[in-house]
């Protein structure tokens, strides 16, 4: 893993000379290998400034390195969001909490599939699916993570990232955010087949020789805890869906191709 320290000086020197006002240089933990040459990735804080550096210690033109710039990034950023938001949602408890949940929908289901309206029986089905669905976006978020993180310690190991780890990081982030999408919008679309059945059961509390009364004290935190459209951010879910829908090549990265007016290599 490549660190200040473990520069050689003349890199180090080199980084230096582009240092500004900045108080502190970090460098990416490996080396960039793009179409053949090595480049070293600069960040500078507190002030947005970055700067590659090619291995041989030339800095070249901004047009010779936008593509080592832009891999980079995108890979840094990539990893960066699944460690920002991958981490704490593997670590919130969803699949457990959820799993939960189907084991009272399947035993709710066992209790009233013979008494309850037909379009009760069909909520509670949906509610089950919506459930189901939650679990299976989450069984890949923590695949994806484990793996983006099984990546990057390779990466680091190596000191060397390639166009091909770049690509993967991205997939990785990219389908770690469609689950967690997937896992929101799911929620919205059963919000009425969810309130359909928490009425039937708190209407009927009484009802099926008191069967239902510790179900819905079971359930009832649910309904509080799932989406639905009065919960912040739900109208921002539209603008999600598009946002992750671009299936852009790395290249077209509109954020990355955006930032490159932060680098410090030559403008030509």
């Amino acid at each position: 893993m490549i660190t200040i320290k473990s520069l050689p000086d003349h890199i180090l020197n080199i980084a230096k000379g582009f240092q500004e006002n900045n108080k502190q240089i970090h460098v990416f933990p490996s080396l960039l290998d793009i179409e053949g040459d090595r480049y070293f990735y600069f960040r500078f804080s507190p002030k947005r400034g970055q700067l590659i550096v090619r291995e041989d210690g030339a800095v070249l033109p901004i047009n010779q390195v936008k593509k080592a710039f832009v891999y980079g990034l995108v890979y840094n950023t990539s990893f960066e969001n699944i460690t920002k938001f991958g981490l704490k949602w593997v670590e919130s408890g969803t699949l457990q909490r959820y799993q939960k949940l189907c084991r009272i929908l399947t035993k709710l289901s066992s209790t009233i599939h013979q008494q309850a309206p037909q379009e009760v029986i069909n909520s509670l089905t949906n509610f089950k699916e919506c459930a189901d669905e939650i679990i299976k976006e989450q069984k890949n978020i923590e695949f994806v993570v484990g793996k983006s993180f099984e990546l990057a310690s390779k990466t680091n190991d190596l000191e060397l990232v390639t166009m091909d780890d770049c690509i993967q990081m991205r997939i990785y982030n990219e389908s770690m955010v469609r689950s967690a999408f997937r896992q929101n919008e799911v929620q919205l679309e059963t919000e009425e087949d969810r309130a359909r059945v928490f009425k039937y059961i708190w209407t009927k509390k009484f009802s099926y020789n008191l069967k239902l009364l510790p179900i819905f004290v079971q359930l009832f935190p649910y309904k509080n805890h799932m989406r639905t459209s009065q919960t912040i951010g739900s109208d921002e879910m539209e603008s999600i869906k598009i946002m992750i829908s671009k299936d852009l090549i790395i290249e077209q990265s509109e954020d990355a191709l955006a930032a490159l007016n932060t680098l410090r290599n030559p403008s030509n």
